[in-house]
């Protein structure tokens, strides 16, 4: 959503519509929709899209545009148009079928806006009250979010270095859980700024500056150091469990990182099989090179590696083609979609897991949330998955009381 629209809003304003162009040919339908619904609305409507555009540039007042799609060749231009001037939300009226509406949904979304639906023509009154009454609900969240959100914060470079020195920054533990057979001997390392004054804070907060600053191979260093620990501990105990922590392509550029990783696992007694190395898109880094030779040193000093959110990056094929990786992990983004209707999340991963199955390589789901996305992976045959559903991050003491020790009694 436009932020510049929630600062001037509230939960009980109008919702300020603008319904331009062959939208106006549903005048009625539209009318009867208004009138049906339960909280305040301010319409404007304009029959010319040129004088629909001069509106929203000059007066940028609108929450949500109606307007049609595909009814005309001006459709979607004025949308084009229409979009760059950045309003909340759009409700399109579609005429041109399933491709051209997901055209126009690109479009507004590239632009920062949000579709809240495009709707088949004829129009139908309930459709456009669902997802008008979408919209004040979300815009009602979003106010109530605002309230409670504190101001962004900056860091400077002394005081970020003096968090990591002083292990101000902590690992947490995500279950990693084994679909075939639900147990959970793996979990993924994330990071928490555990602030003295601000209590915990979350990535978003701390690590785009420390990359910026060049220190984020230094907190994944004390990450990893605090995260063996923890699992050397538990391995002399006879209790062993695997670990993936995502690696910086910016902190793999360095030929250094192998070997100083080795050295870790070595120190704290643990085998480097048990370790995964997430790797993300790598066109941040400046030496592409580098990085695939520091992986392919990882991989053969006994890590398995990992792509991170696979499919999203420009990489990804050209990083497989080159490096001996064992495990592919299926971005969050495409699981959300496997229920909601999104055929094209559904076919994307199909199309993941029949590449790993040849390749011969594991796959890992993130963000399972509900039994449904669960009860589809499995069907795929997805090995592994994270989330919600299993689990959210915890301080290690936590996730080694509830899940190892749990099952070292068990056994």
């Amino acid at each position: 959503m436009n932020p510049l629209h929630f600062s001037r809003a509230t939960r009980t304003s109008p919702i300020r519509l603008l319904i331009a162009g062959d939208a106006i040919e549903y005048s009625h339908t539209i009318s009867t929709a208004l009138a049906g619904l339960t909280f305040p609305v301010q319409c404007t409507w304009a029959a010319e899209t040129s004088h629909a555009l001069t509106m929203l540039a000059t007066s940028p007042q609108f929450d949500v545009v109606i307007c049609a799609v595909g009814a005309s060749a001006g459709g979607g231009e004025f949308l084009y148009q229409a979009a760059a001037h950045h309003p909340s939300a759009f409700v399109l009226l579609s005429a041109g079928g399933a491709g051209c509406a997901e055209s126009a949904a690109i479009l507004v979304q590239r632009r920062g806006s949000q579709l809240l639906g495009a709707l088949a023509l004829p129009l139908q009154a309930g459709q456009l009250v669902a997802v008008l009454t979408k919209f004040r609900r979300q815009r009602a969240d979003d106010c109530a979010d605002a309230r409670h959100s504190a101001p962004s914060r900056v860091w400077t470079p002394d005081r970020l270095l003096r968090g990591i020195e002083q292990r101000e920054f902590v690992p947490y533990f995500q279950p990693k859980v084994d679909l075939r057979t639900g147990q959970r001997n793996c979990v993924e390392i994330l990071a928490r700024w555990r602030h003295p004054e601000l209590g915990i804070l979350e990535p978003d907060e701390f690590i785009g500056p420390l990359e910026r600053e060049g220190l984020i191979g230094k907190l994944t260093a004390s990450l990893f150091m605090q995260s063996l620990d923890v699992a050397g501990q538990y391995a002399r105990r006879g209790m062993q469990f695997g670990m993936a922590i995502n690696v910086s392509p910016m902190t793999l550029e360095d030929s250094r990182v192998p070997l100083g990783l080795y050295s870790m696992v070595q120190q704290y007694g643990i085998p480097a099989g048990h370790i995964t190395i997430e790797v993300t898109e790598t066109a941040s880094a400046q030496d592409f090179s580098a990085v695939m030779e520091s992986l392919a040193r990882l991989r053969m000093l006994g890590f398995e590696i990992s792509v991170d959110d696979f499919g999203t990056g420009y990489s990804s094929l050209e990083m497989l083609k080159h490096v001996p990786f064992t495990e592919l992990k299926i971005d969050r983004s495409f699981v959300a979609g496997l229920t909601c209707g999104d055929r094209k999340a559904g076919a994307i991963v199909t199309s993941i897991m029949q590449l790993a199955r040849r390749l011969r390589l594991r796959t890992v789901a993130e963000g399972i949330e509900t039994r449904p996305q669960l009860a589809q992976l499995r069907r795929l045959g997805c090995t592994t998955g994270q989330g919600y559903l299993f689990g959210k991050p915890v301080p290690p003491a936590g996730y080694v009381r509830d899940n190892i020790e749990e099952c070292a009694l068990a056994a």
